[in-house]
């Protein structure tokens, strides 16, 4: 089967397996794509495989190279590598696809390349167009336009949001968003009502994630409460 290598940085094995998964999509499984981090089952660099000599043979195989173009792997030696050594093949396209970078701040031999932006829906459908003409594979606008919208997010996902998803949350991290969090709802609650003196309260509870405990926080507030107040006197309900 004709395939697709995709050069990537290791950090971005979840790009690199959303991109392959939209791809074979939209060919209908016609096309198969390889990575060297692929974690299924005959995928990636299998046991004993040399390494340098698995990538050469597949990228020597592939119709198509697209290198996956980040902040992680925008200096990259071995994606500028493997998108070299696939230029060196008459008959393998090069086709960069970048996610949060832009392709004027690419260098050589990335830069000499027409780059898509994933991020971009409109990028994002020229570059699936653009791998269906290569393998004369029919092209259907809309169902690409459905499988972009249904794609894994960690393909489109700006490096900042990837980031804040991947960072292990502490619990400095956790009582800190509930802060902000409990900041905001007190003004709408001022806001959005009338408080009277005389006691009026509202019990306002939050539910940690499952990934640390699902610790629940009941903050009650009064009419008399101040923001700070309300941080302090925070009670922890199990």
């Amino acid at each position: 089967m004709a395939h697709i290598f995709i050069s990537h940085a290791h950090e971005d094995y979840d790009r690199a397996a959303a991109l392959a998964k939209l791809i074979q999509r939209i060919t209908l499984q016609q096309v198969k794509c390889w990575y060297s981090s692929d974690r299924t089952i005959g995928g990636g660099i299998g046991a004993g495989e040399r390494w340098f000599d698995a990538v050469k043979d597949q990228i020597a195989e592939a119709k198509v190279v697209i290198p996956l173009v980040t902040e992680k792997s925008q200096n990259s030696n071995w994606v500028h590598f493997e998108t070299g050594f696939g230029s060196s093949f008459e008959n393998i396209k090069i086709v960069p696809a970048c996610a949060g970078v832009t392709p004027k701040s690419l260098t050589p031999p990335l830069s000499i390349y027409n780059c898509y932006d994933v991020h971009d829906a409109r990028d994002l459908t020229t570059l699936l167009q653009r791998v269906c003409e290569i393998f004369s594979i029919s092209f259907d606008a809309e169902f690409a336009r459905s499988a972009i919208d249904s794609a894994d997010k960690s393909l489109t996902r700006t490096d900042e949001a990837q980031a804040r998803i991947e960072k292990p949350v502490g619990g400095e991290d956790l009582i800190g968003e509930v802060k902000a969090h409990v900041n905001s709802v007190f003004h709408q609650l001022v806001r959005n009502s009338t408080l009277k003196p005389d006691g009026l309260e509202y019990d306002v509870l939050f539910v940690a994630d499952e990934s640390l405990g699902g610790a629940e926080y009941l903050l009650r507030i009064s009419a008399r409460d101040t923001v700070q107040d309300i941080l302090n006197e925070r009670e922890v309900c199990r």
